[in-house]
């Protein structure tokens, strides 16, 4: 199932300044990408078998991790641990 909902689906450059706007100290660094695949989803099968609704917006969804941060003062945003990338670079090893 693709979990979501169509309003809620969103380009990575629209979350990006939705998550920015939260966060004004984020420096958003755009570059080019060429990736040939498509993201169009459909949230249908979800909607209609298992009857899903999504109950958050992506706003209130940024705010939550907002707090959460905030109350987490052992965060350290460039730990692997946050990092798809650093993650397995360090499981690689």
């Amino acid at each position: 199932y693709n979990v979501g909902s169509d309003p809620l689906n969103l380009r990575i450059g629209e979350l990006a300044q939705a998550i920015a706007a939260r966060f004004p100290a984020a420096k958003l660094t755009v570059s080019e990408a060429r990736d040939p695949r498509s993201y169009r989803v459909s949230f249908a099968r979800i909607t209609g078998e298992l009857g899903f609704v999504a109950r958050h917006s992506i706003d209130a969804g940024v705010a939550e991790i907002e707090r959460w941060i905030q109350q987490e003062s052992a965060f350290d945003p460039a730990a692997a641990r946050w990092s798809n990338v650093r993650t397995l670079e360090a499981r690689l090893r």
